[in-house]
C-alpha cells in the first residue's frame, strides 16, 4: 500500500471514528497492540491485523471491522482496498444487514 493519501482521507477517517471508548470496547479490538503490530514493520504482525479486518468484514462483524479498517488507513492511507470497503460499509453504518451472505457481489468494473 501506498503512503499517498486519497482526496477523501478525511472522510474515511470521520466515517470509522468512534464517538466512546465503550464503542471500542464492544468491537473487542485491542487498540494498543493492533497498532504496535501495524507499526512493528513485520509483515506477520501486519498480515494479522490485516487478516482480523477482512474476516470481521466477511463474518459480519462490521463494528469490529470499523475500528480495524481506521486503525489500517492510518498507517497505510493509500490503501484503495481498504478505502472501498470504507466506503461499502459506511452505506450501512457498519451495521451487518441480516441478509448478509459473507462477501459483497461486485456489480461495476
Amino acid at each position: 500500500a501506498t503512503a499517498t493519501k486519497p482526496a477523501n482521507y478525511d472522510e474515511l477517517i470521520q466515517s470509522t471514528s468512534w464517538k466512546t471508548n465503550a464503542e471500542i470496547r464492544q468491537s473487542g479490538v485491542d487498540i494498543t497492540e493492533a497498532r504496535r503490530s501495524l507499526g512493528s514493520g513485520k509483515s506477520l504482525d501486519i498480515r494479522e491485523v490485516y487478516q482480523d479486518l477482512y474476516n470481521s468484514y466477511t463474518e459480519g462483524e462490521w463494528q469490529r471491522c470499523k475500528v480495524l479498517c481506521r486503525l489500517w488507513v492510518e498507517r497505510f492511507p493509500g490503501d484503495v482496498l481498504v478505502h472501498n470497503l470504507i466506503e461499502y460499509l459506511s452505506q450501512y453504518s457498519f451495521q451487518c444487514p441480516s441478509e448478509w451472505s459473507g462477501y459483497h457481489a461486485l456489480t461495476e468494473k
